[in-house]
């Protein structure tokens, strides 16, 4: 199984906790013999600043349309995350939202239908027990 985490991609500067929050969840995956694509291999960071738009398109969307499961970030505004959960709502690959509390996440992007589930955590720790929680479950019902 793979699973691809969605964050901002927006070019802003990540916060470390924030980036070792991400990578925080790529362990906990790796720890559940679960592949994973993370956003700081994705083509808005930095080292791929000479890739076009299309490219950068592209290269999301297969690793989006290459998972099993997709971990979205809403904490912000972000049309990049929004479009990855379109995506894999257009191939049918279920989607887990994780977002701090009063995030402010529009009624439409809940009721995406690629929304299996909404991780509502007070602080990264938090966020981690819920996921491992979910992803243990999940697991054994979707082993592929």
């Amino acid at each position: 199984m793979k699973v691809c985490i969605l964050g901002a991609l927006d070019g802003t500067v990540f916060e470390d906790s924030l980036k070792k929050f991400y990578e925080d969840i790529v362990g906990l995956l790796s720890s559940m013999n679960t592949e994973s694509c993370l956003f700081d291999q994705h083509p808005d960071s930095e080292k791929y600043l000479n890739l076009t738009p299309k490219s950068v398109y592209q290269i999301i969307s297969d690793q989006v349309v290459r998972s099993s499961l997709v971990i979205a970030h809403v904490r912000t505004v972000s049309h990049d995350v929004g479009m990855g959960i379109e995506i894999a709502n257009s191939v049918h690959i279920p989607v887990v939202l994780i977002h701090e509390p009063g995030a402010g996440i529009s009624r439409m992007l809940l009721g995406n239908p690629a929304v299996i589930t909404e991780i509502v955590f007070v602080d990264y720790r938090d966020a981690l027990c819920q996921l491992r929680m979910f992803l243990h479950e999940y697991l054994i019902n979707h082993p592929n």
